[in-house]
């Protein structure tokens, strides 16, 4: 079994100790894909952690999220993110065939995208959507790890981010979070206010308590 895991980061943190501890956790035989952006900075400290042998496919792929101005809302910024986001469905399809043949070329039988925030990278998302088209019989999860963003402050960002909310929810079996109050951030989503969504803590120290929570996840590539 192949199975692939999806990152799309721009700082180390918890989304990478938890794509560790659940990789070096799956007990079935299976050949491991990590696909990252090359920007992200703690992919070396991954590759070290890991207890097993792991194929990491580095993409880099144009994101919204890689324009750092688009954190400032002055009037110069402001026309340029009109323009930009006039160009947005173009930028998606752009994206979604770039991914479409990164995924596909591995040949996967399972895949998850693991993404911090949400709804955070756009590729994140995209890519989970792409992935129900290569393979439709065995949708994924998408796996989030921190408090969902009601609105964006850009409208027109708000709005096509809610459209691609409505293809995800569409392409994925549910969402994968990490405490109730994220869960139920989620639900202030306008398209995902009725999403189907598990809450698994990452759980302690305590060993039963967390080989529980690994356990599931697991489990959950199998079915």
């Amino acid at each position: 079994m192949k199975i692939g895991f999806f990152l799309q980061s721009y700082s180390s943190g918890g989304v990478d100790t938890f794509l560790v501890n659940l990789v070096n956790h799956i007990k079935f035989n299976s050949k491991i894909i990590v696909f990252y952006n090359d920007s992200h900075p703690g992919i070396k400290n991954i590759k070290r952690k890991f207890i097993k042998k792991v194929k990491f496919v580095r993409y880099r792929i144009f994101s919204f999220e890689n324009v750092n101005f688009f954190k400032n809302l002055n009037v110069l910024n402001l026309i340029i993110k009109i323009t930009l986001f006039i160009v947005f469905p173009l930028v998606f399809f752009y994206q979604h065939k770039k991914l479409f043949n990164l995924i596909s070329n591995e040949k996967l039988d399972k895949f998850m995208v693991i993404n911090g925030g949400y709804p955070g990278g756009d590729l994140c998302r995209i890519a989970s959507i792409v992935w129900a088209k290569i393979n439709s019989k065995v949708k994924s999860w998408h796996n989030f790890h921190n408090i969902a963003v009601e609105k964006d402050r850009f409208f027109l960002t708000n709005f096509y981010r809610n459209k691609i909310d409505l293809m995800l929810k569409k392409s994925i079996n549910g969402f994968i979070t990490v405490s109730k109050s994220c869960s139920k951030s989620l639900k202030k989503r306008k398209y995902l206010k009725d999403a189907k969504i598990l809450t698994i803590y990452n759980g302690f120290k305590t060993t039963k308590f967390k080989k529980k929570n690994i356990n599931y996840l697991c489990c959950s590539f199998i079915k």
